[in-house]
């Protein structure tokens, strides 16, 4: 009876450190979910802050800046966003869409911005993606707000591109009637309307020799 007894309390201790093995894991499952909570909603103050104070302003600057853009908001399971869409147009004759946006890594200690640049057709190589890893426990609004300067110049110099690029100039391109110069629409330095049609010279003495004898010269444009 004594042996069954002693085999049957080293049974009930391996029972009991059972118990108390998954009555740990199962605190510290709770404490990693408090801790886990805790930084998403400290996180989430941080992207709001960040978007309302330095991304949105600088995108609401930037789309100013250019009138075929819009801007709208995007809203993720954790993380936010600015996008700014470009229509197309004889001047910037591509469909853009610049991403800004914040998101947090799957720990939530980090913080991630994220800048996606999408530009149809593509005529030329650009940075099309890029991001910065910002620690939670140490934001620094300085730096962050220098990384969206830094892309936002970037991302100009990249759209300006459209305006020279030949493979996106080619709608725009005519010839002065006058000197047979081939030109951009956009950098013509006059124009007549003859007739019906836009005339486009490259100086100012070519579309005055085109006045004093437009029926001579009025038939000689073409693409």
């Amino acid at each position: 009876m004594d042996d069954l007894s002693e085999f049957e309390g080293q049974i009930q201790q391996r029972l009991a450190a059972v118990r108390e093995r998954r009555l740990a894991k199962q605190a510290t499952v709770r404490r990693n979910m408090e801790e886990h909570e805790q930084r998403t909603a400290k996180f989430a103050e941080i992207a709001q802050r960040i978007m309302h104070d330095i991304i949105r302003p600088r995108m609401l600057k930037l789309a100013s800046l250019f009138p075929n853009s819009h801007l709208s908001d995007k809203d993720e399971s954790i993380g936010c966003g600015v996008v700014c869409e470009f229509d197309h147009t004889p001047e910037y004759p591509a469909g853009t869409k610049l991403d800004i946006g914040i998101s947090a890594e799957n720990t939530v200690e980090n913080a991630i911005l994220t800048y996606h640049l999408e530009i149809l057709p593509i005529f030329f190589k650009f940075e099309g993606h890029d991001q910065m890893v910002v620690p939670l426990n140490a934001v620094d609004d300085g730096s962050v707000a220098a990384w969206i300067d830094r892309k936002l110049l970037d991302f100009t110099d990249t759209y300006l591109q459209l305006q020279v690029v030949d493979q996106y100039q080619q709608e725009n391109m005519v010839v002065d009637p006058v000197c047979g110069m081939r030109i951009n629409r956009a950098d013509a330095e006059a124009t007549v309307e003859y007739e019906g049609r836009t005339y486009y010279f490259c100086v100012e003495q070519c579309r005055q020799k085109f006045l004093s004898e437009p029926e001579r010269y009025g038939t000689h444009q073409h693409a």
